[in-house]
């Protein structure tokens, strides 16, 4: 088996300035960009539009290599999800059929 040959590109770190400056901004961006893709560029927004490719066609246009894309949602959202979450679901599942199973009439 060959293996192919990669090259690393390490990431520039003004990429990582940028990120840190829309996490920071993220309540400012979000009221002045609702759900819309964001282009950030030296922590500044360079292009928005809600469809990524269409942001991504702004940027090309300018010329602008390697910008931070992030989608900004209108308002505050909380994503969650947790393995015990599921394994509770699931003892739950087994519980309550168990439960009818041992139920005499």
């Amino acid at each position: 088996m060959r293996k192919l040959k990669t090259t690393k590109k390490k990431t520039p770190e003004p990429y990582w300035d940028d990120s840190d400056w829309a996490v920071a901004n993220a309540q400012a961006l979000s009221e002045r960009y609702p759900d819309q893709w964001v282009a950030i560029y030296n922590k500044a927004v360079i292009a928005h539009h809600q469809e990524l490719g269409r942001a991504a066609a702004k940027v090309k246009r300018q010329g602008i290599a390697n910008p931070v894309f992030k989608f900004v949602e209108r308002g505050f959202h909380v994503y969650r999800y947790s393995i015990l979450d599921s394994f509770v679901r699931e003892q739950k599942i087994v519980y309550s059929a168990l439960k009818r199973s041992l139920c005499v009439v």
